[in-house]
């Protein structure tokens, strides 16, 4: 009987396995396995829209499954219209595209289900008004509204909030209230408070520092030095400034090295460089050289040269690593390694087709979430592909913002290079540069990192334009070249390269060619260029970025190189 039962199921198998494969399903036409292609953009959107209007939930869980915009706006759909489900619903939103009206919409549903959870969200959404009001009507304790303001750097609100308050302040608030009125500046009112404090904390570090650098900007200078040299280290960088100022170099250096700040350790080794105590600096460069940050590369160059003059073998392990850097290699007068390129983005991009279907539906909303998410979730092809989008539109800004964020997907693609570095304008460009005996990738270079190719582009110290030129240098250019002047002018990209080009060959033909210094001047004035390059650290041509006091005057000169270089090997290799 067992036998038999086995052969009749047996039979039966055979038979269900050859009906499948001989009669193949015939509703869509498909193998079985395979499964309908997904939806495109403008059907997708037709369908999210009556979806959206008929409440269909069937219709929006399918779309909700898209990693796109109408895959997020089906997500809040539901949300909305799924009240069991509006946490998991908007959580799922978030992981797709994190943003704060969401957050807000998260946080007010908690507030009715979840007080704790609530007040979590909340704190994350500070300092905005509503957040802070909601904080306070779910009873929130006063301390961890103070913590998150503090810990976002809302020192505004922070008075805000405790000047409103009655009554006496407990010792932690007073800290919050001092170290925001320190941090907008209102010393004379911080003093008293960090006084107090001091006196019943005396072993309290922040209270110290704070109490500090309030002596220092109140001019009470050997008070607040006092109170340096007691943190030591944490007291470092201010103590050094304060040593530097009454012409105290060694003592300075001697400060700044102690700190655990990369911007005091790096003046520190600067000084030991300039007053010739080489064995002093080159532990800190080294040191440098070794920590992530902005004065990582900086200090590698320096290190390598003291090595290098030094004979210590050591200084080959640097070069391998200043060998990935164009503008080192230039001041090295050695070849940079650059890399062998890729013609194209692997894949195929779709976010253009879905951005034009927004477009043209009048869903703008749409369009800023689907460049969030592929910012942040997207291939290099769609980061390439949204560049090329963007710079269909001559809004060059953004199309070299995307093709640097293609670079970080694949450092090896061509698209993403030419996007990074792109070359709008060339009409004005090459006519200024052989005007001006310039080369075209040198302005672009410039005009990259001075205004990110933004014609009408002001900067807050008051520079216009392209090539960011001052209004007193612009009717200075504009008289040298017979021209009447009005400020709107710089707006213009044809005068505006013209006056760069101009002012950049003037400091070139003063510094006799070198690029470091003509940048340098560009940036910073010709007068601090002066002042650095009479430094015994800056006499010479391979010291001179060292000697340059001016953060950001640094870090300009390396940039326009980079790209300098890099428009080169880029365009006419």
């Amino acid at each position: 009987m067992r036998k038999n039962m086995f052969t009749l199921a047996l039979t039966g198998l055979i038979i269900i396995i050859l009906v499948i494969t001989v009669f193949p399903r015939e509703e869509t036409g498909l193998p079985a396995e395979q499964e309908e292609p997904p939806l495109q953009a403008k059907e997708a959107l037709a369908k999210l829209a009556e979806a959206e209007q008929n409440e269909e939930t069937e219709a929006l869980e399918q779309l909700a499954h898209r990693e796109d915009a109408v895959g997020f706006a089906a997500i809040l759909a539901l949300a909305e219209l799924e009240e069991e489900n509006r946490e998991e619903y908007l959580r799922r939103a978030l992981a797709l595209y994190d943003n704060n009206e969401t957050r807000f919409k998260l946080a007010d549903y908690l507030a009715e289900a979840d007080e704790e959870e609530a007040i979590d969200a909340y704190l994350k959404l500070l300092p905005n008004s509503h957040a802070l009001e909601a904080l306070k009507g779910l009873g929130a304790e006063q301390a961890l509204i103070l913590d998150g303001l503090f810990a976002g750097g809302h020192w505004q609100k922070i008075i805000e909030v405790l000047s409103d308050q009655n009554g006496s302040l407990a010792d932690q608030e007073k800290l919050y209230l001092a170290r925001a009125l320190v941090e907008r500046g209102s010393f004379d009112k911080a003093e008293p408070i960090l006084k107090e404090l001091v006196q019943r904390h005396p072993e309290d570090d922040t209270l110290l520092w704070q109490y500090a650098r309030t002596l220092e900007a109140m001019e009470q200078t050997e008070e607040a030095m006092a109170l340096y040299r007691r943190l030591e280290g944490t007291g470092g960088q201010r103590l050094g400034r304060l040593y530097e100022r009454v012409g105290e170099p060694k003592k300075a250096a001697a400060a700044y090295a102690k700190s655990p700040e990369p911007a005091a350790r790096w003046r520190g080794a600067v000084l030991w460089d300039e007053m010739g105590y080489q064995e002093e600096a080159l532990p800190l460069y080294l040191q440098l050289s070794e920590e992530s940050g902005s004065y990582q590369d900086d200090a590698l160059y320096r290190s390598y040269l003291l090595l290098k003059e030094a004979a210590d073998p050591q200084s080959e392990e640097l070069h391998e690593e200043l060998s990935k850097h164009p503008v080192w290699m230039l001041r090295l007068g050695q070849n940079v390694q650059w890399p062998q390129l890729s013609q194209s983005a692997q894949g195929q991009s779709l976010v253009p087709e879905r951005l034009e279907a927004y477009q043209a539906a009048g869903r703008e909303e749409l369009i800023e979430v689907e460049l969030g998410i592929a910012w942040e979730r997207g291939t290099a092809a769609d980061k390439v592909a949204v560049g090329k989008w963007y710079l269909s539109q001559e809004n060059y800004l953004q199309s070299s913002r995307w093709g640097m964020r293609a670079l970080r997907e694949e450092p090896d693609n061509r698209q993403g290079y030419e996007l990074g570095y792109p070359r709008p304008f060339g009409d004005e460009i090459k006519q200024a540069a052989a005007e001006f005996a310039l080369e075209p990738e040198l302005l672009w270079a410039v005009m990259r990192e001075e205004s990110r190719f933004q014609p009408a582009v002001a900067s807050h110290a008051g520079a216009v334009g392209l090539l960011q030129i001052m209004p007193a240098t612009g009717e200075e250019i504009a008289t040298n070249l017979g021209l009447e002047f009005d400020r709107q002018m710089l707006t213009e990209p044809e005068v505006n390269i013209r006056f760069g080009a101009y002012y950049l060959r003037a400091m070139l033909n003063r510094y006799d060619d070198d690029l470091d210094k003509a940048l340098a001047a560009y940036n910073g004035g010709p007068g601090n260029v002066n002042r650095w390059q009479s430094s015994e650290l800056g006499a010479t041509r391979a010291g001179f970025p060292t000697a340059v006091t001016f953060f950001e005057t640094r870090q300009y000169i390396t940039k326009v190189t980079d790209s300098y270089l890099t428009y080169q090997w880029l365009y006419n290799n």
